[in-house]
């Protein structure tokens, strides 16, 4: 609510609801001095300092702040508060990893993606070397079932991108960069798998709910297939937001069909979930979700090869398909 705001003041937010750059974004229109987010307290994981990104069209300061931070200075609001950074900018690289295989049609390419990086206080095991290796084995696979064999019919690019903490920076830059230099190979783009924390200890089975998606009914058809393998090995699974959270989102925003599997982050696992999947109620689906303790340790080696299994199915239904 910026009724009360006034050009020159300090935006204080909670986090929560929308995306950092939704809140830093819309708080700019009203022209602060700064923005401080600060974490929204209703679990545990959300209550101290955390790191996050936002867009370079936020040209005025955004700052990051723990719950109780963020409490004293909401109620604060006819005081006089005094902001100093000590801000290190600088450029650098970050790369993605793609390849393709060497037979299949290229007006019919099916792309598998998974990122590579971590946030800076965890090593990213769940978050996500769960969902790059499964695309380094769907690569193998791929490579031995269909392409030695001569079943394959569509080319297949495996992906691991960079910068997805930062903002989906890989993915982003991979479309643009392929439009901007040769508009045609982004239309033989048919689909695009994304693999994103699908070994969570405190897991659910989620599939992109693809019918959601108002560019048509491809991704729709992608979630069908996933569904078909859960429901053929009677193993629960529900359909899950199709937001754009993860690199999957700027393949919906060139109107590629997309989908893919995820078995929770930071959202805490409900009564009814903990009824049909096991696990503990109202705990967060990864207890070290972008935490220092996101190591081999917090993955669920069953479900993940439950979903790996699920998504061999799909993938080589999708590179084998001669009606795509």
């Amino acid at each position: 609510d910026y009724s009360q705001f006034k050009a020159g003041d300090i935006a204080v937010i909670s986090r929560g609801n929308c995306t950092f750059d939704e809140k830093a974004t819309m708080a700019q229109r009203y022209n602060p001095k700064a923005i401080i987010i600060y974490n929204q307290g209703d679990t545990s994981d959300r209550s101290g300092l955390f790191s996050a990104s936002i867009s370079e069209s936020v040209s005025v300061p955004v700052l990051a702040a723990a719950y109780r931070v963020g409490l004293i200075l909401s109620y604060a609001c006819n005081s006089t508060v005094r902001l100093y950074t000590n801000t290190d900018e600088y450029l650098t690289n970050t790369t993605n990893i793609i390849a393709d295989t060497t037979i299949g049609r290229s007006d019919r390419v099916i792309v598998i993606g998974s990122h590579l990086d971590s946030v800076p206080a965890g090593p990213g095991i769940n978050d996500n070397g769960s969902g790059s290796a499964l695309n380094i084995e769907l690569a193998r696979i791929v490579s031995v079932n269909l392409q030695q064999t001569g079943l394959l019919q569509n080319k297949v690019r495996f992906c691991w991108w960079g910068g997805e903490e930062l903002g989906l920076l890989g993915s982003t830059y991979y479309l643009n960069n392929l439009n901007a230099t040769n508009h045609t190979a982004v239309s033989d783009i048919s689909a695009n798998i994304n693999f994103d924390m699908i070994a969570s200890p405190n897991y659910y089975r989620g599939v992109y709910n693809g019918t959601s998606d108002p560019t048509g009914p491809g991704s729709g058809v992608i979630q069908g297939l996933f569904q078909d393998w859960f429901n053929s090995h009677s193993i629960s699974y529900e359909p899950t937001e199709f937001n754009g959270r993860s690199d999957y989102g700027p393949f919906l925003d060139y109107g590629i069909p997309a989908g893919g599997l995820k078995t929770g982050a930071e959202v805490l696992k409900t009564p009814a979930q903990r009824d049909k999947y096991g696990g503990f109620a109202n705990a967060p689906f990864d207890p070290c979700y972008h935490q220092f303790c996101d190591t081999i340790s917090n993955v669920n080696k069953e479900v993940m090869i439950e979903m790996a299994q699920a998504a061999e199915y799909v993938v080589t239904t999708l590179a084998s398909s001669s009606d795509l």
